[in-house]
């Protein structure tokens, strides 16, 4: 199902977010507002909200901007909220045992083996050292395991159903013709 009226409403929020007329924070507040049954809302704003989730506030100009690979995202997604295409993809694989041990591994295992290493020189208690190690190396494989979590087995079967550089269009051949209809209808200045 579509839902112009709630992709009028992303597509708004995404430009602002985009051009930097608002906040990273600002954009998953907007988000409340955009719940509806038209699954391509929903995997846009998802994906844009997840890109916003940071620990400082800013706007995407300048000094943060979008990288090349997201902002081909951003205007693929401008694109396709601009259409009444239905959303192709199947439900994305979840992210929250990735995105927990993520956080796991920045906000608890990391400080705590930084905490023990320090208590270790400042107590002169060596068999604080290899917790502190422990630690550390637990943060890391954790780490590094969140950073590859697009490449786990159900991420791969997901993006075996379509074209991965067209998303959120399921097929390039779907991008494409979009953008075909967009200048089309900038010609005929509709």
């Amino acid at each position: 199902m579509v839902d112009r009226e709630k992709r009028v409403e992303l597509g708004k929020a995404l430009t602002e977010l985009v051009e930097g007329a608002i906040t990273n924070y600002q954009f998953p507040d907007l988000s409340r507002s955009w719940g509806c049954a038209d699954r391509a809302v929903s995997a846009i704003g998802d994906f844009f909200v997840e890109l916003c989730t940071d620990e400082r506030e800013y706007r995407l100009t300048e000094f943060d901007p979008l990288d090349a690979s997201n902002r081909a995202i951003a205007d693929r997604s401008l694109l396709f909220l601009k259409t009444d295409r239905e959303y192709e993809w199947p439900e994305a694989p979840s992210m929250a045992l990735q995105a927990g041990a993520g956080g796991a591994a920045v906000f608890l295992l990391l400080p705590f083996g930084i905490v023990l290493l320090i208590a270790a020189l400042v107590f002169w208690d060596a068999t604080l050292v290899p917790a502190g190690i422990a630690c550390l190396g637990l943060s890391g494989l954790l780490f590094w395991w969140w950073s590859r979590r697009q490449e786990t087995p159900e991420w791969r079967a997901y993006w075996a159903n379509g074209d991965r550089q067209a998303w959120p269009f399921l097929h390039q051949a779907n991008f494409e013709q979009a953008l075909n209809r967009l200048a089309q209808s900038g010609r005929r200045g509709d």
